[in-house]
């Protein structure tokens, strides 16, 4: 099979599916047809092209997919407040660097670093964690972004 045609081949079969889950009535399609299934789908597409296709850079972009779409159907299932925070999202992420990591030895820090924020939101009690910073956090992510990619070029 051609490497390049894996990744098309697989997300069509994975949003296949996820129509087929919206268009027919049956019981054993009904979780394919949610939002986070999708998120799942797609993800499962970059995983499985990575790993057949030997396209290691496909691992993280579907390694967070599979995390976020994993997040969201067990939002409905666990206590409001255990994913109410923003720290699995930051350990997702950190996840799919690790990953990046041990396929291709890149990323190692920014691994590290996700890991470390979603530790300290976790784990951190509520008075260490003031509530301001948390109100702008993403201006934080923005200009975190920006130099990141000022720096490259």
């Amino acid at each position: 099979m051609k490497s390049q045609l894996l990744f098309p081949g697989l997300l069509f079969i994975s949003l296949g599916i996820y129509c087929l889950g919206h268009t027919l009535d049956f019981d054993w399609l009904t979780p394919f047809s949610s939002p986070p299934m999708l998120l799942v789908l797609i993800g499962s597409s970059f995983l499985l092209s990575a790993s057949l296709g030997r396209q290691p850079f496909y691992f993280a972009p579907g390694a967070i997919l599979v995390g976020i779409g994993i997040y969201f159907m067990l939002s409905s299932l666990l206590p409001s407040n255990f994913l109410s925070s923003y720290w699995i999202l930051f350990l997702i992420i950190g996840i799919a660097f690790f990953i990046l990591f041990f396929t291709n030895k890149k990323g190692l820090v920014l691994a590290i670093l996700f890991t470390a924020i979603a530790g300290f939101l976790a784990f951190a009690p509520k008075q260490w964690v003031p509530e301001l910073p948390f109100t702008y956090w993403p201006v934080l992510l923005i200009l975190v972004g920006s130099t990141m990619l000022i720096k490259k070029h």
